[in-house]
């Protein structure tokens, strides 16, 4: 895992809750074929970084985010967990002015609404705010991918550039997606395959199993029960911490529970035949 330490580009983020999902996303984020030469990155596994020195401000934000791998094997993404505020500061000014497009893909566990765009300081000390998604709902378990003319923006900045990128909902309750994994924020120059937002067809809802899967707590044991063999069961808190798991080898799981404090827990559950399932449970 990377870890960012230093940013002049920003993302925040705010959140009405923090409960954090185990779900990560099973297949990789759609794939980019620009020339490197046309490309300005903010964040991508194929293209790097324009500015590789990223941090968070000290301001009082209770979000995480680091670099991870999505799974085994796949490219990373840039996660945003037990979501708040969370502005990310980047090393330069990015020159967008001299790109056609912004591109982005966001991978939601829950279906969710919240903005992404660019925000900037300018003289005076005031501020612009530039949105590339308002309010859009993204689906859950899948890849939401979307370009944008940046001139669309650019006519109200005059020559001015992005300081800041931003993440976030508009007043309270409308970020409401746990965890959120972003890759391939780039801006370029080429011609635009998802103008407006599209939904990929490489999605996580493809590999999630679709027969009736039960999970739920009796007493002091968490109960599983499928049609199909189940590989594997984990049991996360609501700060995204694996508590308990168990390897199984057929249809149904028990799992002794009673030291587990009372709460809400996500219960994600492999199973045999590479298929998923991910639940809430209360104990």
């Amino acid at each position: 895992m990377k870890t960012i330490t230093r940013w002049m580009l920003m993302a925040a983020v705010v959140c009405s809750s923090t409960m954090v999902s185990a779900q990560v996303p099973p297949v990789a984020p759609p794939d980019l074929d620009y020339p490197a030469e046309d490309v300005l990155s903010f964040y991508s596994e194929k293209y790097g970084e324009a500015f590789p020195d990223m941090s968070a401000p000290a301001w009082g934000q209770t979000a995480t985010y680091d670099y991870t791998a999505t799974a085994d094997g796949l490219a990373g993404a840039l996660v945003l967990r037990d979501l708040g505020w969370l502005p990310i500061a980047l090393g330069g000014t990015a020159q967008i002015k001299s790109y056609e497009y912004v591109h982005v893909d966001v991978f939601c566990n829950e279906e969710t609404m919240f903005q992404i765009g660019f925000h900037r300081h300018y003289p005076d000390n005031k501020e612009q705010y530039f949105p590339l998604i308002e309010k859009g709902t993204m689906k859950a378990g899948q890849w939401y991918s979307i370009d944008y003319p940046i001139a669309d923006f650019l006519v109200d900045w005059g020559p001015y550039d992005a300081h800041y990128l931003r993440f976030g909902g508009e007043g309270e309750g409308l970020v409401y997606s746990n965890e959120i994994y972003v890759t391939n924020f780039v801006c370029f120059n080429g011609e635009p395959t998802c103008l407006g937002g599209v939904v990929r067809e490489t999605s996580a809802l493809n590999n999630a199993y679709t027969s009736d899967v039960k999970t739920y707590i009796n007493g002091q044991s968490l109960y599983c029960e499928a049609s199909e063999n189940i590989k594997s069961v984990c049991i996360y808190n609501a700060l995204g911490q694996e508590v308990k798991s168990a390897s199984v080898n057929q249809p149904f799981a028990t799992l002794d529970v009673a030291d587990l404090i009372n709460g809400m827990y996500v219960i994600s559950i492999d199973f045999a035949n590479g298929q998923k399932s991910t639940s809430k449970v209360i104990k």
